[in-house]
């Protein structure tokens, strides 16, 4: 049997090396040159070292700008089997660690009106968004959001998604809205 493993954070450390963390509590760095090296349509873009630090969790998997993304599982057995990974135990956090990505699920959305959503992360916080200024940038995936299909939003991966396929990363969402100190921890109903 095979143990269904995703990849909850990534620190990128320069060059094609990343820091994984996997959902079995298993961590540790691999170098990414080698698949970069073999080539292909969807790897191409990685050789760029910019590009290749787009690298973003989504559902668990690693994923780049382009679309290519990584089987964690696959990934995490390669790792083992190459002896990259160790436990990562009940030691305190190092300031490394600290620093790394942690995926965040939207756990529950609220439509509030206009292109305002009540969002919750599974992280417990909570907070509401005007996504006005998304869809002022415009662009034919965010045109098709334009009242009332705003409003059609669903959850996907935990990510926010509408019919249309446009989505929204939300690890990232919610890193902008306690940047923008527009979360809050969700009280006890």
């Amino acid at each position: 049997m095979i143990d269904i493993i995703h990849v909850i954070k990534v620190e990128k450390l320069g060059g094609y090396r990343l820091r994984l963390r996997f959902s079995d509590g298993s961590e540790g760095e691999r170098d990414f040159w080698d698949m970069i090296a073999e080539g292909g349509e969807m790897v191409e873009p990685l050789r760029d070292q910019a590009f290749f630090a787009g690298v973003f969790i989504e559902c668990g998997v690693l994923m780049w700008p382009n679309g290519f993304a990584l089987d964690s599982i696959a990934l995490h057995m390669e790792m083992k089997e190459g002896g990259l990974l160790r436990g990562s135990g009940n030691r305190g956090e190092t300031r490394a660690e600290h620093q790394m990505l942690e995926l965040v699920h939207v756990q529950k959305v609220e439509p509030r009106g206009g292109y305002r959503l009540r969002l919750r992360f599974s992280d417990g916080a909570e907070g509401d968004r005007d996504f006005s200024d998304v869809i002022a940038e415009g662009g034919e995936m965010i045109e098709a959001l334009r009242d009332p299909a705003f409003a059609c939003v669903f959850i996907e991966c935990g990510a926010l998604a509408w019919p249309n396929g446009f989505d929204l990363d939300s690890t990232e969402l919610h890193r902008e809205m306690k940047e923008f100190g527009l979360l809050q921890q969700a009280t006890a109903a």
